[in-house]
C-alpha cells in the first residue's frame, strides 16, 4: 500500500492558459533641431521670467525600413515683465510694469530608425509603434531688436537698460518610442482549487 504524504494528497495540477500581450520588438530614439521667432512687437519684454516647454506627440506610424514616422507640437510658454514706467531717484531706477505670456505651439515632424532585436524587419500591417518619451533637452533664446528704456523725462538711463521686441528660440527635442506588436503566450498556472 503506497503511504499518503501531504505532497502526495494534494496533487498539484497544472493548465495551461493563453494570455495576449505586447512584445517590444525594437526601439529607437533621436534629436531634432528646431527654430522659433517670437514678435513682441506689441509688447516688448523687459525680462523673460520663466519658460516651460512640453512636446505632444500626436501622430507615429510604423513604416517599411524599420522606421517610424511622427508628428508633434512643441508647445512653448514664455512669461514676461513689460516696463510701463520708468523712474530714477538718486541712481537708484525703478520698472514698473505687467506680467504677460505668450504661448506658441510649433510643428514638428521626422522619422527615428528603430533598432531591431533580431534579424526580422518590422512588419507595418502587424506592429504598432508607441511613444517612450518626448521632450525638449534643452534651450537657447537670443534677445532681439532692443530698444533702450528712457525715464518719465524721456532721458536715457545711464548705464542703459533695454526691452525687445522679438526672441529668436533654438531647441533640441528627444522623442524616443518603440515597435510592439500582439503576440499569444501559453502559460502553465497551477489549478487552486479549493
Amino acid at each position: 500500500m503506497e503511504e499518503i504524504t501531504p505532497m502526495s494528497s494534494e496533487r498539484r495540477r497544472t493548465e495551461k492558459k493563453l494570455l495576449q500581450t505586447k512584445v517590444i520588438r525594437g526601439k529607437g530614439e533621436a534629436d531634432f533641431f528646431l527654430e522659433a521667432d517670437f514678435d513682441f512687437s506689441g509688447n516688448p519684454f523687459f525680462k523673460i521670467e520663466s519658460v516651460d516647454t512640453w512636446v505632444d506627440v500626436y501622430d507615429v506610424n510604423v513604416i517599411k525600413g524599420n522606421k517610424v514616422i511622427f508628428n508633434a507640437w512643441v508647445y512653448k510658454n514664455i512669461i514676461y515683465k513689460t516696463s510701463t514706467q520708468v523712474g530714477q531717484i538718486d541712481g537708484i531706477v525703478t520698472v514698473n510694469g505687467g506680467i504677460e505670456h505668450i504661448t506658441q505651439r510649433i510643428p514638428l515632424a521626422g522619422y527615428i530608425d528603430i533598432k531591431i532585436k533580431d534579424k526580422e524587419c518590422i512588419n507595418p500591417e502587424e506592429d504598432i509603434a508607441e511613444v517612450i518619451d518626448a521632450y525638449v533637452i534643452d534651450d537657447v533664446e537670443e534677445n532681439l531688436i532692443p530698444e533702450a528704456i528712457t525715464n518719465a523725462e524721456n532721458q536715457l538711463l545711464i548705464p542703459p537698460l533695454y526691452r525687445y521686441s522679438a526672441l529668436h528660440e533654438k531647441m533640441c527635442v528627444k522623442v524616443a518610442v518603440k515597435i510592439v506588436r500582439w503576440e499569444h503566450v501559453e502559460v502553465e498556472v497551477e489549478d487552486q482549487h479549493c
